[in-house]
């Protein structure tokens, strides 16, 4: 299952409806003694893209096997669509650039010596060309976490989270007791923000929601999926994509309202050993899609 949505209305990564919000970011514009941060400064490409209908040459192109308009959500767009590709870095295997991209210089860790929000040649992090934002056993597991929605740059991670966790930039407030915010990584609202950028994005091994059922698919059924919301301004594009998953075993709670991150990473794990497969039944597959579309 995979989706792109236009136009669409950001709250906290609601349904992908078309929808225009009118909701402003609490991130300065270019306000006196913001901190400059190349995750969001204006790019000229961005300029088809503001307004609240996209330019006809622009939607309804033909693209590998499908009809698709040009989303600065998405990592795979046609080349006319002008859209520069994502980038990202694996966090599991560059822990030690990470940390010294995402902390301030000066912060508690002083152990790493951290990089500014414009970042001596981007803390040294160029990250690799991503196109597949898919969560699947051929991303190892891990989903595109974007931070930079200037540049589309940002860091792959495991997927060990339930549906409701999001996680946006920039972050609304100036700074935080661990000195990430503000970071070259991390850019906050003290960051010149000229284009009132922001992008969220979840990346998903979650219940289906499905009720309890005598074969225990309740229990084994996860939904595995992304998605990423890109704004400019009160304009929003979304991409997701997503299935439904079968474990070998009972992993997940009974009761969906009792998910959590320790049975999302359980999951994970039973995934990343290859014990699933694309066993789940009808009902768990309706249900996988509901909670997918729902998020």
């Amino acid at each position: 299952m995979r989706v792109h949505v236009g136009l669409c209305l950001l709250v906290l990564l609601a349904a992908s409806a078309s929808v225009v919000s009118h909701v402003s970011s609490v991130s300065p514009k270019n306000e006196p003694g913001c901190i400059p941060h190349p995750g969001l400064a204006t790019q000229s490409w961005f300029a088809p893209y503001r307004g609240m209908d996209l330019p006809a040459e622009l939607r309804n192109i033909k693209y590998r096997n499908a009809t698709v308009d040009c989303n600065p959500a998405s990592c795979d767009n046609p080349p006319q669509c002008g859209i520069p590709p994502c980038r990202a870095f694996d966090y599991q295997s560059m822990t030690a650039q990470y940390t010294n991209a995402v902390f301030l210089p000066g912060s508690a860790r002083r152990r790493y010596s951290g990089c500014s929000a414009q970042g001596t040649q981007g803390c040294r992090i160029t990250g690799e060309i991503l196109t597949d934002q898919a969560i699947n056993k051929d991303s190892h597991w891990q989903g595109f976490m974007m931070y930079h929605p200037a540049t589309r740059f940002g860091y792959t991670h495991e997927a060990a989270y339930p549906a409701g966790y999001v996680e946006c930039s920039p972050a609304v407030v100036e700074k935080d007791t661990a000195g990430i915010t503000g970071s070259w990584l991390r850019p906050g609202a003290k960051n010149c923000n000229p284009d009132d950028l922001k992008v969220c994005t979840k990346m998903v091994v979650a219940h289906t929601t499905l009720p309890r059922q005598p074969d225990n698919m309740h229990r084994r059924a996860v939904a595995v999926f992304y998605k990423t919301v890109w704004c400019i301004g009160p304009k929003c594009y979304a991409s997701k994509g997503g299935n439904c998953l079968r474990l070998k075993k009972p992993i997940m709670p009974k009761y969906a309202s009792n998910s959590n991150k320790t049975y999302s990473k359980r999951a994970l794990r039973e995934l990343k050993a290859g014990r699933y497969d694309h066993g789940c039944s009808a009902a768990a597959r309706k249900a996988a899609d509901l909670a997918i579309a729902s998020n």
